[in-house]
């Protein structure tokens, strides 16, 4: 009964002191705001940019690049050699916007455009679009950027549930990506 005594009282010790303090456990599906750089470099592509260094990177077979994730949210980069003429004029990439919002509708014909547009990306002329559409039965915010230089498509495809998920990603990953990729 002696020896009792002792482990009663280391239990009751070790139980009292358990649990006595919340710990604030992360969410694992929260789109974590960038913070640091890591540079990512791909000379065999033409290809360099900073990404968020608290963002989980994931090296892909090509065309794809990598893949960039934090939460919910994914971003991928894609590398496609191209060996048709690559859209150059304000009239090509008008009509190269046309022909890619029509494939997206093609693989979903559910999606929802909210905007649509021709710019440059790293000073390479490109597509821009973002919309709503349905993967894997989920509906997600989306917005794919193609860019056109050196025989190759560049595309940053970025998702995330609606919302605050996407805002965060998009201008967080998304916007130092494309603020910082040069494309050769």
């Amino acid at each position: 009964m002696r020896r009792a005594l002792p482990l009663l009282a280391l239990s009751a010790a070790l139980v009292a002191g358990c649990g006595t303090e919340r710990q604030n456990v992360p969410d694992p599906l929260e789109v974590k705001s960038p913070q640091g750089q890591v540079s990512v470099s791909r000379p065999d592509l033409g290809l360099r940019f900073q990404a968020p260094r608290n963002w989980h990177e994931r090296e892909g077979e090509p065309p794809r690049v990598l893949s960039l994730a934090s939460g919910e949210a994914l971003v991928s980069v894609w590398a496609y050699p191209r060996t048709e003429p690559l859209p150059r004029t304000k009239a090509d990439l008008e009509e190269a916007r046309i022909a890619l919002e029509a494939e997206i509708r093609k693989r979903d014909p559910l999606f929802s455009l909210e905007s649509s547009r021709v710019t440059r990306v790293a000073g390479a002329p490109a597509i821009d679009i973002v919309g709503q559409q349905t993967i894997a039965r989920r509906r997600l915010r989306v917005r794919s950027v193609h860019a056109f230089k050196g025989g190759r498509e560049y595309v940053i495809d970025a998702l995330a549930p609606p919302g605050g998920a996407f805002e965060r990603m998009d201008g967080g990953a998304v916007r130092m990506l494309l603020e910082t990729v040069e494309l050769g």
